[in-house]
C-alpha cells in the first residue's frame, strides 16, 4: 500500500528516504507532490479494526463497491495553481448528479484538513461547474473535531463520518 500511495504522487522510496527528481522549472510542483506524499504516508492507517489487517482507504473502496457506487480510483487533477492533486475516488458525472470527488481521511487533524481543503479548492476552480467534494473521515478510534467539520463545510466540502456514511449512499450512487 505504501508503494501505491507514493506512486500516486510520483514519489519513490530509496532505502529509508522519499525522493522525487525535478528540473528547476518543475521544482515547485515536485516539491508539492513530495509534501503531499509525506502527508499521505503519515495518514496511512495500519489497522482499521483490532486484529484485522485492512487500510481505511481499502475499507472505503469496499463500501463503495458493496453499494454499487461507480468510481475511478486514484485520480490526479491539475489545479488552478498548476499543482497536481490526487483524489482517492472520483465518481463521474451522470444525468442526475455532478462529478464527485472523494478523499478518505484516516486521521482528520487540522493539518490534514488544511491540505485536503486546499486540494479541493484548487482543483474545483479547474473542473466543471457544480463538481462536489466528499471527505470521508475515520472516526472509528477517535472523535473528529467540530472545527474540522465546520472548516470543510465552509469550503463547500461535505464531511462524512465513517460511522454515519450510510445516509450518503444514494447521493453518491446517483
Amino acid at each position: 500500500m505504501l508503494e501505491l500511495t507514493l506512486n500516486g504522487f510520483g514519489v519513490e522510496r530509496v532505502g529509508n528516504s522519499l525522493q522525487v527528481k525535478a528540473k528547476a522549472e518543475s521544482f515547485p510542483v515536485k516539491k508539492h507532490s513530495l509534501i503531499q506524499a509525506i502527508l499521505a504516508v503519515n495518514d496511512l492507517f495500519v489497522l482499521s479494526r483490532p486484529n484485522v489487517e485492512s487500510f481505511f482507504l481499502e475499507d472505503v473502496g469496499i463500501w463503495l463497491d458493496n453499494n454499487d457506487i461507480r468510481y475511478v480510483p486514484d485520480a490526479t487533477f491539475k489545479g488552478r495553481s498548476g499543482f497536481e492533486h490526487k483524489f482517492d475516488f472520483v465518481i463521474p458525472k451522470s444525468r442526475r448528479s455532478p462529478e464527485r470527488f472523494i478523499n478518505a481521511i484516516n486521521n482528520p487533524r487540522k493539518d490534514t484538513a488544511q491540505a485536503a481543503a486546499f486540494s479541493w479548492m484548487d482543483t474545483k476552480d479547474a473542473r466543471q461547474e457544480g463538481s462536489e467534494a466528499f471527505f470521508i473521515l475515520n472516526d472509528q478510534e477517535r472523535n473528529v473535531s467540530d472545527d474540522i467539520h465546520h472548516a470543510f463545510e465552509n469550503y463547500g466540502i461535505t464531511p462524512i463520518l465513517w460511522s454515519n456514511k450510510d445516509p450518503f449512499t444514494s447521493r453518491l450512487a446517483s
